[in-house]
């Protein structure tokens, strides 16, 4: 059964039908995501709580994917008083990345702790035109950078006092990295570090002060905490890491997290002070990954234990179940009909166009994968700060 189940998860034919119902139902999501528009002037609060409600119904269906799909798990360690306030209050999160799934693990675990549809991410400016999805975050006011310093001071600054704005507890997710882990941007990474006398970072690129130092300082007073979140994924000894084709496909990964929280106001947002605490964090973050490589896990590092937290993953198949009997269901029977009526031009007409939404949604996937990443980091990063 179990074989016959992963079969069904691998077909060509039964991605092609989800992307389908995650396509068509983000379609209609962002008809309603800009309908809202209209309230804004009006209510303001009403705008952003509305389009809080509205992305979750499209981001479940990645969750779901990730949990009730592929059946992957993932464990969270932190310090347990430090627990209490997640998911009450907004906070900046500060990430590693990696892994192609990290922004995923991410995202499970602000399902986890109610707070996807106002999780808000700082992101390249491309991610704007990605179709649906970037209209998705730019309702949910995310933040999108051109990776020009001079560019995108004082747009930063404007939208991170939007970000303060959230009718609900949010999460501004920052990859102070900004951009993923590769060899050959390591190696760019070590020489500046290196050259400007800064800690080396064995399992990290060398942080980007700037944006970091502009979030900490526009949110003192208004966020209390920051959340540093290190992920780690088991490879299950094949040498592989998970991948968004592979979660697609029915095959589950495994991740830990550690959560640290630190408190906004204990960090320095003078220069010389904000980029030693940058530096301290992502120390603490390297020896965290150095443990991980060594032991496979993240249980026993310092002392950080794991903690027990309510699945929500019922939520996600709540979600799919409904877009999928919405959606799914009816053209599923218009498909039977026009096969029984030998309505052949008509079916080769779908079977075209199905082509070309396969392509379409292998171009979204590949925006994820490791070799499609962007060149950004392949130079010295003091240019891009």
């Amino acid at each position: 059964m179990g074989s016959l189940a992963s079969w069904f998860k691998s077909l060509t034919l039964v991605h092609i039908f989800l992307g389908y119902v995650f396509l068509t139902s983000s379609g209609i999501i962002a008809v309603l995501q800009l309908s809202t528009l209209l309230i804004r002037p009006v209510s303001p609060y009403y705008y952003r709580y509305s389009n809080i409600i509205l992305v979750e119904f499209a981001w479940y269906q990645l969750m779901f994917l990730a949990t009730c799909w592929s059946g992957s798990k993932f464990d969270i360690y932190s310090h347990s008083p430090s627990m209490d306030s997640v998911g009450r209050e907004h906070a900046l999160v500060t990430m590693n990345h990696c892994y192609e799934l990290d922004f995923i693990v991410g995202w499970l675990g602000a399902v986890h702790y109610n707070m996807l549809g106002s999780a808000k991410i700082v992101a390249k400016k491309a991610l704007k035109y990605l179709p649906l999805i970037g209209l998705q975050f730019s309702m949910t006011e995310s933040i999108f950078l051109s990776r020009d310093w001079k560019v995108d001071q004082h747009n930063l600054m404007n939208d991170l006092h939007k970000v303060t704005l959230c009718p609900r507890p949010t999460w501004l997710l920052l990859c102070p990295e900004g951009t993923r882990f590769t060899t050959e941007k390591h190696k760019t990474s070590l020489e500046y570090m290196r050259r400007n006398n800064l800690p080396e970072l064995q399992h990290h690129l060398a942080p980007r002060a700037k944006g970091f130092q502009a979030a900490v300082t526009a949110l003192k007073g208004k966020f209390p905490a920051l959340y540093d979140i290190t992920t780690g994924f088991h490879t299950n000894n094949t040498g592989k890491e998970p991948s968004f084709l592979s979660m697609l496909s029915g095959v589950p990964f495994h991740a830990e997290l550690i959560y640290w929280r630190i408190d906004l106001d204990d960090i320095p947002t003078d220069t010389e002070g904000n980029i030693k605490y940058l530096y301290k964090i992502y120390q603490f973050k390297d020896e965290a990954m150095d443990y991980f490589h060594r032991h496979d896990t993240f249980r026993g590092f310092s002392d950080f234990k794991q903690i027990d937290y309510v699945d929500k993953s019922h939520w996600c198949l709540l979600v799919e179940t409904v877009w999928v009997v919405l959606l799914g269901l009816p053209l599923i029977v218009v498909l039977v009909n026009l096969l029984i009526a030998g309505a052949y031009t008509t079916l080769a007409v779908i079977a075209l166009v199905t082509l070309l939404a396969s392509l379409g949604m292998r171009k979204m996937i590949a925006y994820t994968e490791k070799s499609t990443s962007s060149a950004y980091g392949r130079s010295s990063p003091h240019k891009q700060q």
